[in-house]
């Protein structure tokens, strides 16, 4: 189908379709985002490609993070972890809520003792972004 033709009542069917073939909500949000995505640069490119971008209706995700750990349990973790690395980065995780990814990424040059941060760098987290935290009490 050329994108020109695309419409709204298009889309709704593919994800009747997508969803009969057992794909997740987020699976097909995605695909969606890639879709709307397209359209746009063809809208947006000389001469447009695309006159007009249908709406696309994106479906509800229900992907709740579960599994947090509360103090009294952390302080008994902490508490098990007999080296000082370990438990830096469990306070890192905890304090911070950083991904075992971040935490294994970082690097000696990344903490600034004497500014009392802890830079992650641009491309090294989940969303592409770099960002900066202070050091609490407990991590310095």
């Amino acid at each position: 189908m050329l994108a020109v033709n695309l419409t709204t009542d298009d889309v709704r069917h593919y994800i009747r379709q997508r969803r009969q073939e057992g794909a997740s909500n987020a699976t097909v949000n995605r695909e969606l985002a890639a879709l709307k995505r397209m359209l746009n640069f063809g809208r947006q490119s000389t001469p447009p490609k695309v006159r007009a971008v249908p709406y696309i209706p994106m479906l509800k995700e229900d992907n709740v993070r579960t599994g947090f750990v509360e103090d009294d349990a952390f302080s008994r973790l902490t508490a098990e972890a007999s080296e000082l690395w370990l438990r830096t980065f469990l306070e890192l995780a905890y304090s911070y809520g950083w991904r075992r990814g971040e935490l294994l990424g970082l690097r000696v040059r990344q903490v600034a003792l004497r500014g009392r941060t802890i830079r992650l760098d641009v491309g090294s987290t989940k969303n592409g972004e770099g960002r900066e935290v202070a050091m609490t009490a407990k991590v310095s």
